[in-house]
């Protein structure tokens, strides 16, 4: 069975930590694929004159560069993999980083999803819905939710 895992990463440190504290914990094994994904959102501004987008391809390809760096330094956390699981590297420019992750796990027929959460409380949460909240409701497969745990 080609069972495929995609982890949705989220560059700040505090989700990387519980990447790299969680991911260890999964039987990784039992996948085919490991698709490591970030989405980068296009920022749009415009003017009376002009309408700008951000970036621009020539600097999401320097931003995709860092980004793909950074990824790769899990694949140490994910511990010893088994010969055969392909590792797949991406860096999405998207209007909508919700969307565009949904789109890719429905594109790429992936089987589990694995979302960080840094469990925001109060009047940060009111101002923003997170991604795992998003996926909850939209996910197009089975989703792991991992969050931060006070040990």
């Amino acid at each position: 069975m080609n069972k495929k895992l995609m982890v949705c990463v989220d560059l700040t440190d505090q989700s990387l930590n519980i990447y790299r504290k969680h991911l260890r914990e999964l039987n990784l094994n039992e996948f085919t694929e490991i698709h490591l994904i970030h989405a980068f959102q296009i920022q749009v501004y415009s003017d009376l004159f002009y309408i700008q987008k951000f970036p621009s391809e020539e600097e999401f390809q320097k931003i995709k560069e860092s980004t793909l760096q950074v990824m790769k330094t899990l694949e140490a956390d994910l511990g010893p993999i088994a010969q055969g699981i392909k590792l797949v590297y991406d860096c999405l420019l998207v209007s909508s980083p919700k969307t565009g992750l949904k789109d890719y796990a429905q594109e790429n027929d992936i089987s589990v999803m694995a979302v960080s959460t840094r469990g925001k409380k109060g009047v940060e949460s009111l101002f923003s819905s997170s991604l795992a909240e998003y996926m909850v409701r939209h996910a197009p497969c089975e989703l792991i939710i991992l969050r931060e745990t006070n040990e």
